[in-house]
C-alpha cells in the first residue's frame, strides 16, 4: 500500500487539521514550519 505525504499550505495549515490527520497515521507537514515561512508564496508551497 502507498503511503501518501500530505502539505498543508497557508490556507489549509490549522492545527486541528494538521494533528487530526498525524494522529491517523498520515505524513502531514503544514506552513509554516522550518523550511517553509508563513508568507510562501503558492507556487513554493
Amino acid at each position: 500500500m502507498v503511503k501518501l505525504k500530505l502539505h498543508l499550505d497557508a490556507d489549509t495549515s490549522i492545527k486541528a487539521l494538521h494533528l487530526a490527520l498525524v494522529s491517523k497515521g498520515h505524513d502531514v507537514t503544514r506552513t509554516p514550519n522550518d523550511w517553509m515561512p508563513l508568507d510562501a508564496s503558492d507556487e513554493t508551497q
